[in-house]
């Protein structure tokens, strides 16, 4: 079982660090799945976001040495010829990047190729790994990177594209000892989608489901409860629930899953957008109803006077303790309680 999980592809799921990330629904996602992709309007990168790896409670933590991670994205370009750099980055929790997906679209067509830092964290040297992959304008195409961290240094990495092998290599760097996060960057104004990384469960093949309050659940105290205020398929801060009392709840009717044969629920990250005025009550709980009964988080890291993205992670139905079954999770409901 992985010990730790993240996913994304939602405002509500990742952390935008830079220049203007937007959600957009025309197309470029996997539509059995999502509703949605985020794109960096941008050539820059200046526009970018971030995704990282979080325990069950939300909080961040690393991939170690020794241990095995996963990292699969979908990713379409804007089709624009000229965009040279990387498009995906595997940071330390220092913030220096060490592993990189870098796109070069200067002569039309996108070549993709796997490139690592033969340098320091500080002062990166990217150096390319393997062969290219090569792929027309405006196509999506699924990239899964693998990487085994090594304490002696000597770490083992492959890429697949579509779910095959492009590059198997392995690299030396001692100074890259520990990942912390995946940046997503501004390329062409490309689109990104089905967003995950994993530790010890591979992704090759794997799908995000995202599910959005659908309608009222069991409990409602908070002021302005409405799943109309939080299910938007673009993401606008412009309406809200809130609640001006410690204590007060809501729950909401989840959309539906259908799992396909031979695939799992591997676990449930519970998204929020959320923010505080700085007055009490000044923090939010996950809330997870299953079997009848509410399941709360301890407060949840990360909440500001600023919209951001909150999250806790639910590895097994907490009235189970085991997997999610398709019925069980359709049955659910997800929301959250404020908090002193």
């Amino acid at each position: 079982m992985a010990k730790i999980l993240a996913q994304g592809g939602r405002l509500d799921s990742v952390v935008v660090t830079g220049g203007s990330v937007l959600e957009e629904n025309a197309g470029s996602f996997d539509a059995t799945y999502a509703d949605c992709a985020l794109f960096c309007n941008d050539n820059t990168g200046a526009a970018h976001f971030e995704l990282s790896f979080i325990d069950n409670a939300g909080a961040a933590v690393d991939l170690a040495n020794g241990e095995t991670g996963f990292f699969h994205f979908e990713y379409r370009d804007g089709g624009t010829s000229g965009s040279v750099g990387n498009i995906w980055e595997l940071y330390d929790s220092s913030s220096f990047p060490w592993l990189a997906l870098r796109q070069d679209g200067s002569s039309g067509g996108q070549v993709l190729r796997l490139m690592y830092n033969s340098n320091t964290g500080a002062s990166p040297v990217w150096t390319q790994l393997g062969g290219t992959q090569t792929y027309a304008d405006a196509s999506r195409h699924e990239q899964d990177v693998k990487i085994t961290i090594n304490s002696g240094g000597n770490h083992a990495v492959q890429w697949s594209v579509d779910r095959a092998a492009v590059v198997t290599a392995t690299f030396a760097n001692a100074g890259f000892g520990s990942a912390r996060k995946c940046r997503y960057i501004g390329r062409e104004t490309s689109r990104f989608s089905q967003l995950l990384c994993t530790e010890g469960l591979t992704t090759i093949g794997a799908k995000v489901k995202y599910s959005r309050p659908t309608g009222a659940g069991t409990t409602n105290t908070f002021s302005s409860a409405a799943a109309a205020n939080v299910n938007e398929v673009v993401n606008s801060d412009a309406s809200f629930d809130q609640s001006a009392a410690a204590g007060q709840k809501v729950t909401y009717a989840m959309g539906d899953v259908a799992v396909p044969a031979g695939y799992r629920i591997g676990g449930v990250d519970h998204c929020i957008r959320g923010k505080n005025d700085g007055s009490a009550p000044t923090n939010l709980k996950s809330v997870i109803r299953s079997g009848g009964v509410d399941y709360a988080s301890g407060n949840l890291p990360g909440i500001g006077t600023s919209f951001g993205s909150l999250r806790r992670r639910i590895p097994t139905d907490p009235a189970t303790g085991v997997d999610f079954t398709q019925a069980g999770w359709n049955a659910a409901e997800a929301g959250y309680e404020s908090a002193a």
